[in-house]
């Protein structure tokens, strides 16, 4: 099936069309922008902007972003996590800008001014398809829309190639915003009123492709800035969260930008890759993520409020005619980019249905653990890395998980008389790191030998083990009600036992969720 041929491709093509278009009304606004900006990031210091990029920016689709915060709730547990999409897009120019800069010294007969053009814009634009939320809103259109996103990731595109195979929702989102009519047309428009972009005429398609990591062999390069095992998206994400949560870790991105080089072997295409003295400095980020999944993307508290989210969204489809207010019952997912997060939250907690959960979240009401699956509460057989394997159907198929969570508040409901909403009820199972990507994909050359996986060269594979062995813990979250995490606890751990034997060290599993104390 080709992108011009499958339905559910059209179908997302126009829906988002539509949405863009409505948006762009009036766009780009007069008079011209007469002069660069410069603007003051927190974390890279200066930042400087072309009169055309401004024009871009300004537009309502980047503006929204300022009302997209980067790691969607976390500022209820970290309160300096208040940066949003907008700023990191900032960030992720800046560190674009150095990169591509860098490649252009090493390589001017390769690297053009089209090619710093294009890959500046390429970054601006880069997560314009996030929706509110940032991720947690994402996995939410991916569960709803799953056969579409099934059929654009096994579609085939130029040289019958799985175009989105390796993209995330939000990228494939933001690739059809970027190559839409409406935005074209407004592009173009911005084009045509700066004589510095006007003679270089960016290629949409390719900003586009960028995006989605994907580019001519001879332009790879390109895509690996915005879109690779170690792009600047990465490299200015973790910056950001660890500055803005107070984490304390490095990231040399300058030695890192210093070494940039492409690899260029008869039978490779031109990736982008490091002089082999930069080793250490990559280990130094896959550590930082490590660090970042341990005290961020996999606390407790943020993946409950993320399952709270999601109870909000099930109770919303579950009963789509009660919802009054037309803008909140999500049938498009268009209808993800109207709605700001505090509109969201203001809306909702006017509406019946699903006030009384995101009265809760507005409050910091959060659901609390009954039980913690981890190594130290996992009898020995299985061992933790075998219950993890066990539970993964709760990581990749949303339908299993939401039949097991009925049938576990069935059971408290007949046996227990215990009252509790299934959409306050979770059993939390995180996805391990992806640091992977880096290792495997991105490959290094060292004193010209044959390039190489630089997972050959240290033990990112032990790194991963060792944190899905040690760290990666799941959840069962309920109410905070002393007395109902206590029944919850009880039910879900003979249920665990039922469905995948895993047998848990009870009295542990409570402790670490500080049940019964």
């Amino acid at each position: 099936m080709s992108l011009a041929d499958d339905p559910e491709i059209t179908s997302l093509r126009d829906d988002i069309s539509e949405w863009v278009a409505y948006a762009l009304q009036g766009y780009p606004r007069k008079p011209i922008v007469r002069e660069e900006k410069i603007i003051r990031d927190p974390v890279h210091g200066f930042c400087t902007l072309k009169p055309f990029e401004i024009d871009i920016l300004d537009c309502p689709l980047l503006q929204r972003l300022r009302y997209v915060h980067q790691n969607g709730l976390t500022y209820l547990l970290y309160p300096g996590a208040q940066h949003t999409r907008f700023e990191h897009s900032l960030g992720v120019l800046y560190i674009a800008d150095q990169m591509i800069k860098g490649l252009q010294t090493s390589y001017p007969d390769i690297v053009k001014k089209t090619h710093l053009v294009e890959i500046r814009l390429a970054a601006i634009l880069h997560d314009v398809g996030h929706t509110f939320f940032s991720h947690v809103s994402e996995s939410i259109i991916e569960d709803r829309f799953k056969e579409k996103f099934r059929s654009i990731k096994s579609a085939t595109f130029k040289k019958k190639r799985r175009f989105f195979e390796s993209a995330n929702v939000h990228e494939i989102l933001s690739y059809f915003i970027v190559t839409s009519g409406p935005f074209k047309k407004f592009a173009n428009k911005v084009w045509s009123r700066y004589s510095d972009v006007k003679s270089e005429q960016p290629n949409i398609d390719r900003i586009a492709g960028y995006i989605i990591g994907n580019a001519d062999p001879e332009e790879q390069y390109m895509a690996d800035i915005i879109h690779g095992p170690l792009d600047a998206d990465k490299l200015d994400y973790m910056l950001r969260d660890c500055y803005y949560t107070g984490i304390h870790s490095e990231v040399d991105t300058a030695r890192l930008i210093n070494t940039l080089r492409l690899i260029e072997y008869t039978d490779w295409p031109r990736y982008l890759s490091v002089r082999g003295a930069s080793i250490p400095y990559i280990e130094q980020i896959l550590m930082t993520k490590l660090v970042l999944y341990g005290a961020i993307y996999h606390h407790h508290k943020v993946r409950a409020l993320e399952c709270m989210v999601k109870g909000i969204f099930e109770k919303i489809w579950a009963r789509n005619a009660s919802i009054k207010n037309n803008v909140l019952r999500f049938k498009n997912i268009s209808d993800f980019y109207i709605l700001r997060e505090f509109e969201f939250l203001c809306l909702g907690s006017n509406e019946k249905v699903i006030a009384p959960l995101v009265k809760a979240l507005v409050n910091r009401d959060i659901i609390k653990r009954s039980l913690v699956i981890c190594k130290p509460s996992v009898a020995t057989t299985p061992t933790w890395p075998d219950a993890s394997r066990k539970l993964s159907p709760y990581v990749t198929n949303p339908k299993r998980l939401k039949e097991d969570r009925e049938k576990i508040v069935t059971k408290l409901r007949s046996e227990n008389k215990t009252k509790i909403e299934e959409a306050y009820f979770w059993i939390d199972v995180p996805k391990s790191p992806e640091v992977d990507e880096t290792a495997q994909h991105f490959f290094v050359s060292i004193a010209g030998e044959e390039p190489q996986p630089l997972a050959n060269l240290f033990p990112c594979d032990d790194w991963l083990r060792s944190y899905a062995t040690n760290k990666l813990t799941a959840h069962v979250f309920c109410p905070d009600n002393d007395e109902l995490r206590k029944k919850v606890a009880d039910v879900s751990e003979k249920f665990i036992f039922t469905e995948f034997g895993i047998k848990l060290d009870g009295k542990r599993a409570r402790q670490l969720a500080h049940v019964g104390e």
